[in-house]
């Protein structure tokens, strides 16, 4: 597809983080769900048809040696098992040349959002300013499955994906709490590294440094796992949009890496029009 691309670190422990998020309920949802993960032709197809959201029906690992036809059948893969938003990844290196292939051929169109990956070493931090976060309790699960819901404008059905990872070993999940409510909510992979995925915040309780907070419990509890090498993803900011989890990231030492373009079909939007 192309000549040459970088080593993508950060995006193949994203691609592990989201394999293992996927087998962390039981099999009757995961059944119901219709959860799959994929290894088509060295890429990651995350496939989630009961999940009506392109973060849960992605490809992710698109590489210059990548074939058109598998990548063709991934698509159509999505589009015979009714999955209406789905995204590509295709990083800046390989855009220009794929960009009018997946446009004219495949009919996907560009979403109006970048990601950006980021990295950090295993340097510790100083204190944060935030009391800090906990460790989350299995009392907390649903709670905070549903402040990331709201937060990242997910549907109900990626609730209990999110709920299982508290108490996996492969996972930590941190929560600040203001009494008994959870008030923040954040979770992190420890694999070849320890990947930050989500983490979100209650917009009552927005500029307390609580998401920076959580971002410090996450690092920590990597160390202490004993990981030296940190990723995570988060969309770039776009006009009218802040993005204020790059800065938090950007404060706690991650520098960004790579950036990926998303394409998907026709219209498609990352709202789930929540009520």
């Amino acid at each position: 597809m192309s000549t040459s691309t970088p080593s993508h670190r950060a995006e193949g422990l994203e691609a592990a983080a989201w394999a293992d998020l996927f087998a962390a309920p039981g099999v009757t949802t995961r059944h119901a769900l219709g959860l799959k993960v994929e290894s088509r032709d060295g890429m990651t197809v995350l496939r989630a048809p009961g999940i009506d959201h392109p973060l849960f029906n992605r490809v992710l690992g698109l590489h210059p040696q990548a074939s058109p036809v598998v990548v063709r059948a991934i698509v159509r893969d999505f589009e015979r098992d009714g999955v209406g938003r789905f995204f590509v990844h295709v990083g800046d290196e390989l855009e220009p040349s794929l960009a009018p292939w997946l446009s004219d051929e495949l009919g996907l169109h560009r979403f109006h959002r970048a990601w950006v990956d980021l990295e950090r070493g295993g340097a510790r931090l100083g204190p944060s300013e935030a009391p800090p976060a906990r460790e989350a309790s299995f009392a907390h699960a649903d709670e905070a499955a549903g402040l990331l819901l709201r937060a990242f404008d997910l549907p109900d059905e990626a609730g209990a994906p999110l709920a299982a990872l508290v108490g996996r070993p492969s996972w930590d999940v941190v929560v600040s709490l203001d009494g008994d409510e959870v008030v923040a909510a954040g979770c992190s992979f420890v694999g070849d590294g320890a990947y930050l995925a989500m983490g979100a915040t209650r917009p009552s309780h927005r500029r307390r440094g609580l998401q920076r907070a959580l971002v410090h419990a996450r690092v920590a509890r990597g160390l202490a796992r004993g990981a030296t090498y940190f990723a995570s993803a988060t969309g770039e900011a776009v006009p009218g949009e802040a993005q204020p989890s790059y800065d938090n990231l950007v404060r706690a030492g991650f520098r960004p890496s790579h950036r990926r373009s998303s394409w998907g079909p026709a219209g498609i939007s990352w709202s789930s029009r929540r009520a």
